[in-house]
């Protein structure tokens, strides 16, 4: 009689497969099945926030890849960027060699009392000065915001500036090449270069027509030496946002450096180059090196060229170079060649000269000079017994080309 009341309770108690399938809105099924697509909701609006974010960061970041980045490539480049920006900005404003109490403001002060400088704003496209600092007027006039900037720049430097803020992309370069490219988001989005173009720092030297204090007759070739500090900002127009500091001309000793080709062509100056010639680089850059030595110093300059392509060896020596005005500074010269280690041939050579002072030589033709001292008996054959059978006069260029060809 036990047993059988036990069996009929647990009948009463056995659940069927009715139950279990029951969908009414408190049984446990529903629950779960309600939070499981609240979860999933929930998870694809995170991760459709996840990548447009992502979509975002990508676009801010300088980029030559034509894939798809992936998010662990993307976090990387991210950090190098931002560690890159940081560093070129405490190397631009030389903020690392400062203690650290020392603050923007206090730089800028000092800056402000030390440095001969104005701020200036100007419209790339047009050339018109947006806003101007109170410094300018003591350089370029009162009436400096009714001018051009174009105008106000030396003829060869408002070439150079155009060309250091321009933004144009080049229309003879493929659209796919990955080089003028840059992936903007990981959907596949892709912006051209010179879109983020837009906020790099500019830096070069240039000549500025200022005012004179004789009288506005000498105003038109009364130029001024500044070194352009700035970066391109857009609003509804790409602008430059400068800081123009001048240049000091002083007595003291200077250095600065070239670098030549084998065959003597300059491909590049350094920055104390306006200081000691009162040349900017972009005016010698594709010259002849030979073009700035003193007539009477062609052969010693042509004769240690010799030696140190044919050795590949440091040299020093000294001798004139030309600087405007029909003057000559005589400098120490240290010739430095970089030799390929794949092919041991010299690839270029680097000049460090250091000035030693002013003078006013008189100069005849380059040819009249080689002419001259090929015919003297003053000098030593001993030197140039190499180099003179093989040196034919056609003038400095030729020189240079000659030089490289016999060592």
């Amino acid at each position: 009689m036990t047993g059988k009341i036990h069996d009929d309770k647990l009948a009463d108690c056995s659940v069927t497969d009715d139950d279990w399938m029951d969908f009414s809105p408190n049984s446990p099924l529903a629950n779960r099945t309600t939070n499981s697509n609240n979860h999933s909701e929930i998870e694809k609006r995170r991760r459709e926030r996840m990548n447009e974010l992502m979509g975002q960061l990508a676009a801010l970041i300088p980029s030559t890849f034509c894939r798809k980045l992936d998010k662990l490539s993307l976090l990387r480049l991210a950090l190098d960027h931002i560690s890159t920006m940081r560093t070129s900005n405490d190397k631009e404003m030389n903020y690392d060699c400062c203690t650290k109490h020392v603050t923007i403001s206090d730089l800028l002060t000092l800056l402000k009392n030390n440095v001969e400088h104005f701020m200036a704003v100007v419209d790339v496209s047009s050339g018109k000065i947006l806003y101007a600092s109170d410094e300018i007027r003591k350089f370029l006039g009162d009436d400096v915001l009714a001018r051009n900037w174009y105008e106000m720049l030396h003829p060869v430097d408002a070439a150079i500036f155009k060309k250091e803020t321009s933004m144009e992309r080049n229309e003879n370069v493929n659209a796919s090449d990955s080089v003028c490219e840059t992936v903007s988001s990981s959907t596949g989005y892709y912006k051209s270069k010179t879109e983020w173009n837009l906020g790099l720092k500019r830096s070069f030297p240039c000549r500025l027509r200022v005012r004179n204090s004789k009288g506005l007759d000498q105003f038109e070739h009364n130029y001024e030496y500044f070194h352009c500090y700035g970066s391109l900002r857009h609003t509804d127009k790409p602008i430059l946002v400068m800081l123009l500091i001048k240049l000091f001309f002083s007595g003291v000793e200077e250095q600065f450096q070239i670098t030549i080709t084998p065959n003597g062509q300059i491909i590049r100056c350094g920055s104390g180059l306006p200081i000691i010639l009162k040349h900017l680089p972009q005016d010698l850059t594709g010259c002849y090196y030979y073009d700035l030595i003193h007539e009477g110093d062609l052969l010693d300059v042509a004769y240690h060229h010799k030696q140190v392509i044919s050795r590949r060896d440091t040299r020093e020596t000294s001798y004139r170079i030309r600087a405007m005005n029909k003057q000559c500074v005589k400098v120490n010269a240290t010739w430095i060649p970089f030799t390929n280690p794949w092919n041991l041939k010299t690839q270029f050579i680097a000049i460090n000269h250091r000035s030693n002072s002013l003078r006013c030589d008189e100069e005849s033709s380059p040819e009249q000079s080689v002419l001259r001292q090929l015919l003297s008996n003053n000098r030593s054959q001993r030197n140039y017994q190499e180099t003179i059978p093989e040196l034919t006069v056609f003038g400095t260029a030729r020189l240079g080309e000659s030089v490289a060809e016999t060592s």
